[in-house]
């Protein structure tokens, strides 16, 4: 059952309003709808999402970028879950991903699903490595991804530490 939550007039005080101007680019539909969905928030992609032809094409590319960008920054931060759950989604079966360990071992782990489906010789057995490679090099550049987002963030708090001592030294010697 559908419920619509209403507003009382206590909320009303708390919305700001902002002006907003959206401007899209281009001659061709395809141009201007991407030169809007380029900068949109995330809720106009998911909005759109439902929309046939052009529009719902550029929603859903928009969302599976960003549920890509999701799974880096989920990583990055050793939080597993949604890599987990979008290659057991991609995969058909289960997966367990607990260490660090575990979520370096991906690729090997894909490595031998494709050759066991190879040692299969059907054209069945073909069209599964060929989809579980592109599953492994999607893993493999999620986790490149991740692993520079966290040397950026290691490198970032590193840089804050040699402030902050930097700073107390300054202090002490004053």
């Amino acid at each position: 059952m559908n419920t619509i939550q209403m507003i009382d007039n206590s909320d009303i005080a708390n919305i700001s309003m902002t002006p907003v101007v959206v401007n899209p680019v281009g001659k061709k539909l395809t141009e201007r709808v991407s030169s809007i969905l380029d900068n949109a928030h995330g809720a106009t992609a998911l909005a759109l999402i439902g929309e046939k032809g052009t529009i719902g094409k550029l929603a859903r590319a928009k969302c599976a970028d960003q549920g890509v960008m999701g799974l880096i920054q989920h990583a990055s931060n050793n939080n597993y879950r949604p890599l987990a759950e979008w290659l057991a989604v991609k995969l058909n079966g289960s997966v367990v991903v607990r260490t660090r360990a575990e979520y370096e071992y991906l690729p090997s782990l894909l490595d031998m699903k494709i050759m066991d489906a190879e040692s299969k010789g059907s054209i069945a057995g073909g069209k599964l490595a060929d989809k579980l490679r592109g599953i492994r090099s999607d893993i493999v550049e999620i986790q490149s991804h991740a692993q520079a987002l966290f040397n950026e963030k290691r490198a970032a708090i590193e840089a804050r530490k040699a402030e902050a001592l930097a700073l107390a030294d300054d202090v002490i010697d004053a």
